[in-house]
């Protein structure tokens, strides 16, 4: 491998052995001779680049060695005439004092001087491998704004995922002719784990910036011998699923990638199937008067990533009178929707399906339309009208009915905390399974979808122009989600008292086994501030614009309700506030049932690390020979270090080739209209403590998950997750307090904030971005 100890030598290097790219014409210096001799390197700079646009940027020790990878940590200066020669040394100084900025004096840290590559088409930064597993892919990260400063600083960046394995020749054009380039670079340098920023311009030639090492975490293994074969598995039974006109995305619907996250433990995969994607859920639609499915297994694992299959989701979502034929036509079209626009995988209930259409006569006729005759589409509208009335009546009883099932919730959760273990743990624990299912989840199910419902409508409200953006926000600030207020939590904690009634036996992945819960975690500069008192923000009262009141008076006479908009109204907010009531309550059952099982766990002899590498089924088999047990786990371990190498794009459809894909870039659901910019911290759920670093901070979360709930704890400026829907836990409370979100931000945009010191969140325009 070749060595050598900055960039700039590095360059110098390639610059006369590769053919595939170009290293452009530069001049380096280290800090010393610029201290010592001004005047003749800046005579060798103009003598080189005369009347040429440059570009000064910093080659440091510490920055630069190959195995030392801190892209963007340094100043690059664009846009420098070396015909103003007071303009190349003050470029030239700022560099040098950023070395003094991040407390780097060394001098030997040299600065590069070099022709600049204007207006290119592409530029980015490729890794040869995936940094966090080692796996065999090319990770390709550019922009076209047509500049280069944005290949590691903060602009609107895509990302190229390519197998190793992968011909030039399946490429279009222009990556084909970036991987000819790496390729030869990895074998001019005879080292395949590397950094390469470039950029490519219009005649299509390819700039290299710099080359380093990509630093591997030790012990990884480059080849293994399984991978090509679960990949081929992977790629064949794709195959199959794409021929059978399926569709999938780990964020639809129930949004696993949220809630067990975008690589799951076995344990986690297991218990959510169990619990809610394997059958109830679809019960809870059919009781709603949805369309009932034959095979209602809604996730899938495709190499050990959860996934929805979209088809059956968007069947559900549709009433139950609609014949099948013509449910079939509908959804079709509803995923060739989605495939011109997978952004919206994350979004399939308010922008693919039929939901925010259907409340007008209209609007359905209009759908509808597509697909029937004029006589026949008018007694689908009248039967879709009766499917609303009928709905809203239902959602009027569960509403009445709510507190009769959290007092089942809370007298299942009592019983499992009464359980002794000792007695017969497998029977008992399958029981509190199925009473689970049946007192906690199919109720929250339902009302799920009346919440969702609730927003489809007042979303389609607010497009009716009958209620504004603003007037909106003060519907969901005055509703509080919450069932308890924050200065009770806040002395159960500081006091040490038992917090069981409120957050304490929660855990910030409430699928994960090996999760501590918040009672076992450090209260960490935990103090009782009036602010932090506060339960709740003050908000001005809402008052129903008379344009919302008539829209609403309208659509419950053709629903043929003798309702006042009123009662709407409060079926709506007494829906979404429910939802959080019972989604909160069974995250306290759901807490304590995978504690009865890590106490299973306990009396065979396995951790909880352990049983996370086991499914549900296979803990409720265990009989104590821990030599079997423990091979089972090794086995799944084995797998799991395989899978971990097998990249997938979040949305998979029939044209997606899952060796050569991009990412598509997402759009997060903004919370507010407000704008804020300030610090950020990232919060894990490997945090230790409730900790008050986060206060005035903008927080940064993977999963909007009900788990991290105790950040509103603090007086936070506003919060960004990786993944999560429109009407996700984490987006109802900030609409309740008023907070400023990004919620669903993607891979892309994540990525590059949780590398930020500063976050800006611009609702109003939504945007987010980093700033430095």
């Amino acid at each position: 491998m070749f060595d050598s100890n900055t960039k700039a030598s590095i360059l110098e290097y390639l610059k006369t052995k590769i053919k595939s790219s170009i290293v452009d014409d530069f001049i380096f210096f280290d800090v010393h001779d610029w201290e010592t001799d001004r005047e003749g390197i800046l005579n060798a700079i103009l003598e080189k680049f005369n009347s040429e646009i440059v570009i000064v940027r910093s080659s440091t020790l510490e920055e630069d060695q190959i195995g030392n990878a801190s892209a963007g940590k340094y100043l690059s200066i664009l846009d420098i005439n070396t015909n103003v020669v007071e303009q190349l040394i003050e470029a030239i100084n700022k560099v040098v004092g950023s070395f003094i900025e991040k407390e780097n004096f060394e001098k030997r840290n040299q600065v590069i001087v070099q022709l600049q590559v204007r207006n290119p088409m592409i530029a980015g930064v490729a890794f040869t491998k995936f940094p966090k597993s080692c796996a065999p892919y090319y990770i390709i990260e550019y922009d076209e704004s047509g500049t280069t400063n944005n290949i590691t600083g903060f602009g609107k960046r895509k990302r190229k995922i390519i197998y190793r394995g992968v011909g030039e020749a399946d490429l279009t054009e222009m990556f084909g002719n970036l991987l000819q380039a790496f390729v030869e670079i990895e074998k001019v340098l005879r080292n395949n784990n590397l950094i390469l920023e470039f950029a490519i311009d219009h005649a299509q030639n390819i700039h290299i910036f710099q080359v380093k090492e990509l630093k591997l975490p030790g012990g990884l293994k480059f080849l293994d011998p399984e991978f090509d074969f679960e990949l081929k598995n992977v790629i064949d039974s794709l195959h199959c699923s794409k021929k059978n006109g399926m569709t999938f995305s780990n964020m639809a619907d129930w949004n696993p990638a949220e809630m067990i996250g975008p690589f799951p433990s076995t344990f986690s995969y297991s218990l959510y199937k169990e619990l809610i994607t394997d059958e109830s859920w679809a019960i809870a639609r059919e009781e709603l008067g949805y369309k009932s499915l034959e095979d209602s297994k809604l996730m899938v694992s495709i190499a050990g990533k959860p996934y929805i299959n979209i088809r059956k989701s968007l069947i559900s979502l549709l009433p139950e009178f609609l014949p099948d034929t013509l449910m079939c036509r509908i959804v079709d079209d509803q995923l060739e929707k989605l495939s011109s626009d997978p952004s919206q995988h994350d979004k399939i209930e308010f922008g693919i399906a039929i939901l925010e259409n259907s409340f007008d006569r209209d609007d359905l006729s209009q759908v509808l339309g597509k697909y029937v005759d004029e006589n026949n589409s008018e007694d689908y509208i009248e039967k879709w009208i009766s499917f609303h009335r009928e709905l809203l009546l239902k959602a009027l009883k569960m509403n009445n009915e709510i507190s009769n099932v959290s007092v089942n919730i809370n007298n299942l959760r009592k019983r499992i905390q009464a359980y002794d273990n000792s007695f017969n743990p497998k029977v008992k624990l399958n029981e509190f399974i199925d009473d689970l299912k049946v007192i906690a989840v199919i109720p929250f199910a339902k009302i799920a979808r009346i919440a969702f419902w609730s927003k489809g409508y007042l979303n389609w409200c607010l497009k009716e122009q009958s209620i504004t953006s603003n007037e909106l926000e003060l519907f969901y600030g005055g509703l509080g989600s919450m069932p308890f207020s924050f200065q009770e939590v806040l002395s159960s904690l500081n006091t040490k008292q038992p917090s069981n009634d409120l957050i304490g036996n929660l855990r910030a992945q409430s699928y994960d086994i090996t999760s501590r819960r918040y009672d076992e975690v450090l209260i960490d500069g935990l103090e009782l501030t009036s602010q932090m008192k506060k339960s709740k923000r003050k908000v001005d009262e809402f008052k129903p614009p008379s344009s919302l009141l008539e829209r609403i008076d309208k659509f419950l006479y053709e629903l043929k309700l003798d309702w006042s908009s009123d009662v709407l109204l409060k079926i709506i907010g007494d829906a979404i506030v429910n939802r959080e009531l019972i989604k909160f309550q069974y995250s306290q059952v759901l807490s304590d049932l995978i504690e009865s099982f890590a106490e299973l766990g306990k009396r065979v002899g396995l951790s909880r690390q352990e049983l996370s590498f086991l499914n549900i089924d296979t803990i409720l088999t265990l009989d104590g020979n821990i030599k079997r047990s423990l091979n089972h786990i090794n086995k799944n371990i084995g797998m799991r270090e395989i899978h971990k190498k097998i990249l997938l794009p979040s949305f998979i459809d029939f044209s997606t080739n899952i060796l050569n894909y991009e990412i598509p870039e997402a759009h997060p659901n903004f919370i507010t209209n407000k704008v804020v910019q300030c610090e950020s911290i990232i919060v894990t759920k490997k945090s230790d403590a409730f900790s008050n670093l986060i206060n005035g901070k903008i927080v940064i979360i993977e999963a909007a998950d009900t788990g991290f709930d105790w950040i509103f704890l603090f007086s936070i400026k506003g919060l960004v997750t990786k993944y999560g829907g429109v009407a996700s836990h984490m987006a109802v409370r900030c609409h309740e307090l008023g907070i400023p979100a990004a919620i669903g931000c993607g891979e892309i945009i994540f990525d590059d904030l949780i590398n930020s010191n500063l976050i800006c969140i611009d609702a109003s325009s939504e945007l987010v971005y980093k700033i430095s």
